[in-house]
């Protein structure tokens, strides 16, 4: 199951047609996920709060993108109506809460670790009676999540398909002259099929004359 962008669904007396449970993953792949979910609940679990502040002050993305998160959390208060615990009206439409609460099943799952207690969470919020879809880009944990009949997805929003991506660099066969005049002015009028701003690109002749290039 792939989860993108979420159409709404014409659904009687219910604003919110489903519950998306964040898992951790999510928010430091994307810090932004939490308002991508339009006319829909997302819930984020507490132990997720709790793993970004650990994850914070690592150095790099995983450390910037949770710092993201969390500010952007914190702003929703400026941009939304109500608290992060009854839940903040976001301009999407979605309703964004922080819940403390989950289901408190030991035979199941431990409660030893923040991976059970957010599972833990959904399962709560399913056996309320709510819609719940658990995201999380760890297969393991949805697989332990289906395997106590929660519906569970991956979170695809950022994915973009290998082949859309330039390679860094290309090859360009050129007349022996006008590498030559390349390596005497320093540039060369050309414009390569699908050249994206400062790709590099090996000129040659196809014999022995070559050279590096960037296009400009």
């Amino acid at each position: 199951m792939r989860i993108t962008m979420v159409q709404r669904r014409q659904t009687k007396g219910k604003e919110h047609q489903k519950v998306f449970v964040l898992d951790t993953n999510v928010l430091v792949h994307d810090p932004a996920a939490f308002l991508k979910f339009p006319r829909h609940q997302v819930i984020i679990p507490l132990p997720v709060i709790e793993e970004l502040d650990g994850l914070k002050k690592i150095a790099g993305e995983v450390g910037k993108n949770a710092r993201a998160t969390i500010r952007g959390l914190c702003e929703t208060k400026f941009i939304g109506k109500g608290n992060l615990y009854q839940g903040v009206t976001l301009e999407n439409g979605s309703l964004l809460r922080i819940s403390t609460e989950y289901q408190h099943r030991t035979e199941l799952l431990s409660t030893d670790s923040n991976d059970n207690k957010i599972i833990l969470t959904a399962l709560y919020l399913t056996e309320k009676g709510q819609r719940v879809v658990f995201v999380s880009k760890d297969f393991a944990v949805r697989l332990k999540a289906e395997a106590l009949g929660l519906e569970a997805g991956d979170y695809e929003y950022l994915k973009v398909s290998y082949e859309s991506l330039t390679g860094g660099c290309r090859n360009i066969t050129l007349d022996k002259v006008e590498i030559d005049t390349f390596f005497k002015e320093g540039k060369l009028l050309s414009e390569p099929s699908a050249a994206q701003p400062n790709e590099y690109v090996t000129l040659t002749d196809g014999q022995q004359s070559s050279s590096m290039a960037r296009f400009d």
